[in-house]
């Protein structure tokens, strides 16, 4: 494990983290990580793909930006070319990219 830990997506603890292994009825290892101080624990798949508090920010002031250049377009009664569609459509290029999962690691391993 040499890669972090996102913090706890609910209280936003980053250094109370614990990752185990746990096996299921049928035997099979489930892989999970916990917050000591809240107790909310998940998937440690699920736990690093989820967007973090700064990209989620990020994403709602893209999408507001885009909003407002649509409506700036509209306004001005400009096609498909004019300038706020360009800034519009570059805003949702930068929103996909950081909708990208980041790169996880194996916990346990």
């Amino acid at each position: 494990m040499t890669d972090k830990l996102l913090p706890c997506p609910f209280c936003g603890s980053d250094s109370s983290l614990e990752t185990g292994v746990t096996s299921d009825v049928g035997g099979n290892e489930i892989h999970y990580v916990t917050c000591v101080d809240c107790s909310a624990q998940a998937d440690p798949h699920d736990w690093q793909t989820r967007p973090s508090p700064e990209n989620h920010a990020r994403a709602t002031a893209l999408e507001e930006a885009a909003k407002i250049a649509d409506a700036e377009a509209e306004m001005s009664g400009h096609t498909d070319g004019s300038s706020a569609r360009v800034v519009a459509a570059r805003i949702r290029t930068l929103m996909e990219e950081d909708a990208a999962p980041p790169q996880t690691r194996e916990v346990g391993s």
